[in-house]
């Protein structure tokens, strides 16, 4: 999680800086002693690696805070086992996100959906794809990365989705996506992101160097390849637009809505690039929430991350829902 926050600062000039003299590092499923508390982190689904809910315990009263988690990713089986033990069950308190709360009649796409429709647009574009998505929703990039190598193109990261890839490897050894084998990737350094040389890439530039890919290849043979895109790009190297046949949106519907992405989509489909919007929440579904709390049995509910709190009441009607504001102390 900290380098993810590193690699943020790093991309988009931000400072936010960890409290660090704070921290507490947890083993997850594995108790430690906070103060008068014990506190348990337990792996959840989520869209990036490390997130987790907690168990907070006195020895009298226990709370559960489901963080942001989901049941229909790649690992909900791994953690629907987990929550079914009795430690984790039963809590006096259940602090539940509810982001997709307003989103009841929607018909979600899964996770596992995703890389059959991106695969499918890979092989009907007759020229470059280009996908917008966060590289540290790390199951989307690896989804379009199959896909990619299932499709016969091969996928070529920007500097940000690199250095993801990058810290999955050194920080949790999970695979080496720069080893032999990887010829379904490359990497371009546009000559804005300045960052090839300084900084953080000191570290990956020689592990990277033979997947390093010049525009001048991909715009000569466009059809071979799908491109992790950003906006600025469009000024930078204006011919990607000339070579490009459809464009993946890959986030929130409710970016679209703002003025940059309308801009950006105007500006696409000005040049026959066609716009699709092929997305799977890292959030629980509704009718999840409901399987999720029925699980847990928890003697009180207290919405979290959700613009519905008020819903709450009426959609787990057989549970006792206390919201609360920000400030409002809660005694259990």
């Amino acid at each position: 999680t900290i380098k993810i926050v590193m690699a943020g600062q790093f991309f988009t000039r931000t400072k936010v800086q960890p409290a660090r003299e704070r921290e507490h590092l947890l083993t997850p499923l594995e108790n430690k002693h906070i103060g008068d508390f014990e506190v348990t982190a337990i792996p959840v689904d989520h869209s990036v690696p490390g997130a987790v809910a907690f168990l907070i315990g006195n020895g009298r009263k226990k709370i559960l805070y489901s963080g942001d988690l989901r049941l229909h990713g790649p690992h909900r089986k791994t953690m629907w086992e987990t929550f079914l033990q009795e430690k984790f069950r039963y809590p006096d308190a259940l602090i539940l996100e509810g982001t997709l709360l307003g989103d009841k009649d929607r018909t979600p796409a899964c996770e596992a959906d995703l890389s059959k429709e991106f695969e499918s647009l890979f092989r009907q574009s007759e020229k470059m794809v280009l996908t917008m998505f966060s590289p540290q929703n790390v199951d989307r990039l690896h989804s379009i990365r199959e896909a990619t190598r299932s499709s016969g193109r091969m996928l070529i990261l920007d500097p940000y989705s690199l250095f993801v890839l990058y810290t999955l490897k050194t920080e949790l050894s999970r695979f080496n996506p720069f080893a032999a084998g990887s010829d379904h990737l490359r990497v371009w350094f546009p000559a804005q992101s300045k960052q090839k040389k300084i900084g953080i890439f000191n570290h990956c530039e020689t592990e990277v160097e033979h997947l390093e890919i010049r525009e001048s290849e991909f715009l000569s043979d466009p059809d071979r390849y799908v491109l992790v895109f950003r906006q600025w790009m469009t000024e930078e190297t204006p011919k990607i637009l000339d070579v490009s046949d459809c464009a993946i949106w890959s986030y929130w519907s409710g970016y679209e809505a703002t003025d940059r992405v309308r801009s950006l989509r105007s500006i696409l489909q000005q040049n026959g690039i066609q716009w699709y919007r092929i997305h799977a929440s890292g959030h629980i579904l509704p009718n999840d929430l409901l399987d999720f709390v029925a699980m847990i049995s928890p003697k009180r509910l207290l919405p979290i991350h959700t613009t519905e709190a008020d819903r709450f009441e009426s959609f787990f009607a057989r549970q006792s829902v206390r919201r609360l504001y920000d400030g409002e102390p809660y005694e259990l």
